[in-house]
């Protein structure tokens, strides 16, 4: 059994956090299909909601699942979400029209669907999956996936928008059974285009057309085959095996608006119950979202994607102890870790995720760690722009150890030129200070001759203000020890030592 903190620290040193495009990389690679079809959800809301895109007349859409945009004034709608400018609550017609505008701003077409009084709530709620094609973009994705030599998925979302051509094109690229698929789709095909509903619906060829759908693996296969067996949709939103983001399109185009409301409900309750994160395309980044990551964790422990998913919009649109609670036991795990490049971009991310419509930033900017001390009067400070005092007492800032250079004062482009080119001489030389010291100590004391100059031409020292300091110099240690003493030369130094200890006996 694998240690959910184990886990968490490896996505966190992988780059795990609120950059949704590197995230659905990261559960590319893991793989995780589950977690990176909720960050392709949340990539696709966070870029409409970064163009302004869910922001219209009186309402601001962002972030919100199928759920929240169909529902609409069944529950209150959070203040935050209205255009001040309105004052007064929000009605069903304020809800149409600005559906109506968000379609219109985003270019989104009509479609084949039952009868509806909510046609723009529909598109809307489409292409908040990534399920609204126009033909020229249906006929793009199913060239895609069958470049990707999916020829099931092809011809179901073909079949879920209605276009059996396109469907029967799809399978008929495809290997031996899907051709096969390909022959029993084109004769339903001839039967709906000559009027002959009739035979459709006859208990032969229901029989056969449930029997071989069930021999099938692929689920967008199977999909195909409950739809033709009858002519109806019920069986294929029925099937749990295919992607609840798929089922609610099809529920979407298809069914009544009295059915769809209680679908919707239905199937958002089962995902809170089942902390299913699918769920999170029909309850967005929403409060009932909130319930649904409780029992998340409950069962895996991950509050890493807790925390990162609720961010985006706690506390821009809402708060909540529990996200808060999440976040800061994260925020704790990546400092226990040492991992503080990834808290503090957490920190960033987050922040920059909460401006609200004004611009404001709503998150609360951590306290700041450090501070500046008055060495006059102890008074702390911030220091800003144009600093140059205590605030309080007006004692000068106090000067860089280094450059003497006062603390606020602002740095000149020559100065930086300067700074820079140093550094780089430095790097250049390469002088390791300490190397050089202890080599110093080790060799005789040098014939100073003249002030700033030295006998040996290996180092260069210079005069500042009457006192010694090193200065750019050129420092190589010996590659080989110095030449051992000679034996007469040994024998003579022996003699000199015996000499110096008599001399120093005392007299008797």
């Amino acid at each position: 059994m694998t240690d959910i903190n184990a886990v968490i620290k490896s996505r966190a040193e992988r780059g795990y956090n609120m950059d949704c495009a590197k995230n659905i990389e990261i559960f590319r690679l893991e793989p995780n299909e589950l977690l990176r079809n909720v960050w392709i959800w949340i990539y696709r809301a966070a870029q409409l909601a970064d163009k302004n895109c869910m922001r219209a007349i009186h309402l601001d859409l962002s972030y919100l699942g199928v759920l929240g945009i169909w529902n609409s004034t069944s529950e209150p709608v959070p203040k935050v979400r209205i255009n001040p400018t309105l004052g007064r609550e929000v009605n069903l017609h304020d809800w149409g029209i600005t559906c109506k505008e968000i379609c219109r701003r985003m270019k989104l077409s009509e479609f084949k669907s039952c009868e509806t009084a909510f046609p723009y709530q529909r598109r809307l709620c489409l292409a908040g999956l990534g399920c609204h094609f126009d033909p020229e973009d249906l006929e793009i994705e199913c060239q895609r996936l069958e470049d990707l030599k999916e020829f099931g998925r092809a011809a179901g979302i073909a079949v879920f928008h209605g276009d059996l051509g396109r469907c029967v094109k799809a399978l008929d690229a495809g290997d031996v059974e899907t051709k096969l698929m390909a022959s029993i789709v084109s004769a339903f095909w001839a039967m709906t285009e000559a009027g002959h509903m009739h035979t459709t619906k006859s208990s032969v060829w229901r029989a056969r057309t449930v029997r071989f759908g069930n021999l099938l693996e692929d689920p967008f296969k199977r999909a195909i085959f409950a739809y033709i067996s009858n002519s109806d949709w019920k069986e294929v939103l029925d099937d749990i095996s295919l992607p609840l983001s798929e089922r609610i399109g099809i529920a979407l185009r298809w069914m009544t608006d009295g059915e769809l409301k209680g679908y919707l409900n239905y199937w958002a309750d089962t995902a809170i119950k089942d902390a299913d994160l699918e769920g999170i395309v029909l309850l967005g980044l929403t409060p009932r979202l909130v319930d649904l990551f409780q029992r998340y964790i409950d069962r895996t422990g991950d509050i890493q994607t807790a925390a990162l998913v609720m961010g985006f919009t706690t506390p821009r649109y809402f708060t909540d102890e529990k996200v808060e609670g999440w976040i800061s036991n994260y925020k704790e795990l990546l400092k226990s870790w040492k991992l503080l490049i990834s808290k503090c971009k957490f920190n960033v991310m987050r922040s920059q995720n909460s401006r609200n419509g004004a611009g404001k930033i709503t998150a609360l900017i951590p306290k700041p760690q450090s501070f500046i001390r008055c060495t006059q009067c102890s008074e702390r400070f911030n220091i800003g722009p144009g600093t140059k005092a205590c605030t309080k007492c007006g004692a000068a800032m106090p000067r860089c150890a280094i450059c003497l250079t006062r603390i606020g004062d602002p740095i000149s482009q020559t100065r930086k030129d300067i700074m820079e080119k140093e550094l780089q001489g430095r790097a250049k030389e390469n002088v390791n200070l300490r190397a050089y010291m202890s080599h110093a100590m080790m060799r005789p004391a040098m014939d100073v001759k003249d002030k700033g100059k030295a006998t040996d031409n290996k180092e260069t020292f210079k005069a500042s203000s009457g006192a010694w300091s090193f200065g750019p110099m050129e420092f190589a240690l010996p590659n080989t020890r110095p030449p051992l003493p000679t034996p007469d030369e040994a024998a003579k130094k022996k003699r000199e030592l015996q000499g110096h200890y008599q001399n120093c006996l005392p007299d008797s």
